[in-house]
């Protein structure tokens, strides 16, 4: 999640793949079509955090979440239940 937000300022940043870019190669095999959506990406972290298994929430919510999703309105959607 660091490298993601790290990368909203400097997109040229040089993190090595592990850890920092972990999220992406997770969601490149899951969600391949959401994983240029940088916002949405850091609100599936951030909203992982929230689960006492962040791994499994991270993965459902990669799952679950609509392509065209807004990242605020999926954090609004997820801490409101």
């Amino acid at each position: 999640m660091a490298h993601l937000i790290q990368s909203l300022i400097n997109p040229d940043l040089k993190h090595p793949t592990i850890p920092y870019k972990s999220a992406q190669l997770i969601c490149k095999k899951i969600r391949p079509d959401i994983l240029d959506n940088t916002k949405l990406l850091i609100s599936i972290c951030y909203i992982s955090l929230y689960f006492n298994n962040l791994g499994l929430a991270f993965y459902n919510l990669l799952k679950e979440v609509d392509v065209n999703d807004n990242g605020v309105e999926l954090y609004k959607m997820v801490i409101s239940v």
